[in-house]
């Protein structure tokens, strides 16, 4: 799906495939992904916008994934994030790699109760460059990537609760500048 255009909510039970799985240079609201539904880049995101988001949820049995690049990108804020689905990507990097998800902006709340995982060469699970106000990764929470399974990168101060697992090759949790209030 591409999205030029002002859309409300985008809302998936079943299976959008393609290049990029849903690409939106318009406007997008909520993005829901069910506990059927399947969104797959095959060569590009997973899933992409370049507009705020007020909503991203990805429920139980949900896949949003991509085998060429980030499984999930934000270029721009999104207010509420919640995983309890799959999110992967398995795109090889170079010197920096791709990340399941990218917050170019910033999250004001994120919570994983699924599987956050890059499994490429040179993978972040979660990567951003803004802030992440609060993260929570329940008990249930998988966030993995073969580098750090989160990757705070010239970031504000961020919350992090973990009852769950941050895993990475290198780094379960690599802050290149601030965390914690």
């Amino acid at each position: 799906i591409d999205v030029a255009a002002t859309v409300g909510t985008i809302d998936n039970a079943g299976t959008i495939t393609g290049n990029h799985g849903v690409y939106s240079s318009g406007s997008l609201d909520t993005f829901v992904n069910r506990s059927t539904g399947v969104v797959s880049g095959t060569g590009g995101y997973g899933f992409y916008t370049s507009y705020a988001l007020a909503t991203f949820t990805n429920e139980a049995g949900g896949i949003v994934q991509s085998g060429g690049d980030y499984a999930v990108y934000f270029s721009d804020a999104v207010t509420s994030f919640d995983n309890a689905g799959t999110i992967s990507t398995s795109a090889d990097g170079d010197f920096f790699g791709y990340a399941a998800v990218y917050a170019g902006y910033g999250i004001t709340t994120l919570t994983n109760s699924g599987t956050i995982a890059a499994t490429g060469a040179d993978g972040y699970g979660i990567e951003q460059y803004s802030e992440i106000s609060t993260l929570t990764n329940t008990a249930s929470g998988l966030i993995h990537g073969t580098v750090a399974g989160l990757y705070g990168r010239d970031s504000s101060p961020m919350t992090v609760i973990n009852y769950g697992q941050i895993t990475g090759g290198d780094h379960g949790v690599y802050a290149k500048r601030e965390f914690g209030p």
